[in-house]
């Protein structure tokens, strides 16, 4: 897979947050969790975010979100996860979303970052209380590192879709309609105020994490939103893109994507 140089990226991030990492523990004033599966993987300057809670329930038979019961649904919206743009100022690290599963809450995405040790980062917030542990996940191959954002005609593709990988992981992040992106998603004791087929809609966002394999189901995903897409292929076949002035065609899928950002070999 050939990426062009950063074309839409500021590269304020520096390398050592580069990279996919693993929050291993959340602490806040009314919860310590240590069991919620939640990873983020960091380019130099674009970020995705995927966070499922614990206790999920049993989605065995389910295929689409019109199959699910109560229980699975509000579930469902207890999920997190964005991606956007990542900027470093001095021990502050600010993440500004671009796609988001919950909806806005009204305070900056922003942390006092601290290195223990360089595969160890501790983050305590900066407008809320709470501190998390994050620690890096081992790659075999840290120097693919990109971001990139699906067009259609050119433009971008509606519903907005990106594609950020960091070594020999990715995260593929699909929003929900533009018309539905900003609704609130209520508490789980509220959800069956919506119309079934509006809360099917809201939840219908795609945020999948995977490996990249490089052979036999090369792009695996084995966590997702969506958890009946796990075990699944990301692509089909092996994307072969080919690029021309910061726009990558993938000659197998025939998708044309923007490369947002590419980090420096």
């Amino acid at each position: 897979m050939t990426i062009s140089d950063d074309e839409h990226g500021n590269n304020n991030v520096p390398s050592i947050y580069w990279g996919v990492w693993q929050r291993t523990l959340l602490a806040k004033s009314d919860c310590l969790d240590t069991c919620s599966k939640v990873y983020w993987l960091q380019t130099s300057s674009w970020h995705a975010d995927i966070r499922t809670p614990a206790n999920r329930p049993d989605f065995i038979g389910v295929m689409t979100l019109a199959d699910c019961s109560g229980e699975q649904l509000s579930w469902l919206a207890k999920q997190q996860g964005f991606v956007g743009i990542t900027t470093v100022t001095g021990n502050q690290c600010e993440w500004k979303h671009v796609i988001d599963f919950q909806p806005p809450s009204g305070k900056r995405d922003i942390g006092g970052m601290l290195f223990e040790y360089p595969d160890k980062l501790l983050e305590y917030g900066i407008e809320d209380v709470y501190s998390e542990i994050w620690e890096r996940v081992t790659d075999d191959n840290s120097e693919r590192c990109y971001a990139l954002q699906l067009l259609d005609q050119g433009e971008p593709a509606e519903p907005a879709s990106y594609l950020v990988v960091s070594g020999n992981h990715f995260i593929y992040s699909r929003n929900r309609p533009a018309r539905l992106a900003q609704q609130p998603l209520k508490s789980s004791d509220q959800l069956q105020h919506y119309p079934q087929d509006v809360l099917v809609q809201l939840l219908d966002f795609d945020i999948s994490f995977g490996l990249i394999q490089g052979t036999g189901d090369p792009w695996q995903i084995t966590l997702s939103t969506l958890p009946w897409c796990e075990g699944q292929s990301l692509f089909e076949k092996e994307p072969v893109f080919t690029t021309v002035d910061g726009i990558c065609q993938d000659s197998g899928s025939g998708n044309t994507w923007r490369v947002l950002c590419r980090n420096p070999e």
